[in-house]
């Protein structure tokens, strides 16, 4: 009987324990529900480069540095032995977290709610993919494209100065021309907000303001 006793003793106090991680599963079921239901609209994703970006960017799944690697010409030959040259991948700005955006002091973020935040930063990164789509093709392409191309190719080389050395960045009239934004007052307040939570920098000087993709 006193084995018995002890036993039923033990099974109570497991039984306690059983009741306290229901309780914490449960809670933990809740919370699990409650982040599925309030997932902000846009989260980082992770790009995968296709086979046809990786060509575009001068990049293969063959070892860099290959003595022999197959060059595509605009009339469709394969040339033999030369070697491409890489280029580094275009960064994006990330979005925003909501616990960032809630610590942007008020004075600052204005009326400027958290889905505008990062509808903007779909534009500024359309503006900045867009930029480097032209900057990035050798020169010897741009001879051969159209005189507006050319034109633009020259105006973003011009803006390039030491401090611009690798940085990826756009000016005012490169949002107004590649993206879709509005350069008003609440653009101006989304890339205040932007420079507070570090997602740009501005490098002033030669007339303009370049707005800086921080990596």
């Amino acid at each position: 009987m006193a084995l018995m006793r002890a036993e039923v003793a033990r099974e109570k106090e497991n039984l306690k324990s059983l009741e306290v991680l229901k309780e914490q599963v449960l809670d933990l079921q809740k919370n699990l529900h409650y982040a599925n239901d309030n997932l902000p609209q846009r989260l980082p994703q992770k790009k995968v480069c296709t086979k046809n970006e990786a060509s575009e960017n001068g990049t293969t799944g063959s070892p860099l540095g290959s003595k022999k690697d197959a060059v595509s010409s605009e009339n469709g030959m394969v040339v033999q032995g030369a070697r491409k040259r890489t280029r580094p991948p275009v960064p994006a700005i990330e979005y925003l977290t909501k616990d960032e955006y809630e610590e942007v002091p008020k004075y600052i973020k204005g009326r400027i709610n958290y889905d505008s935040v990062n509808l903007a930063i779909d534009e500024l990164n359309k503006a900045v993919s867009a930029k480097y789509s032209i900057v990035g093709k050798p020169r010897s392409v741009i001879m051969k494209s159209s005189d507006a191309i050319k034109k633009q190719f020259d105006q973003f080389k011009s803006q390039e100065t030491k401090e611009t050395k690798g940085v990826h960045f756009i000016v005012d009239g490169d949002i107004k021309s590649l993206s879709s934004l509005k350069m008003d007052s609440s653009a101006r307040s989304v890339l205040t907000i932007l420079r507070h939570c570090g997602r740009i920098k501005e490098i002033r000087g030669g007339g303009c303001t370049r707005y800086c993709v921080c990596v």
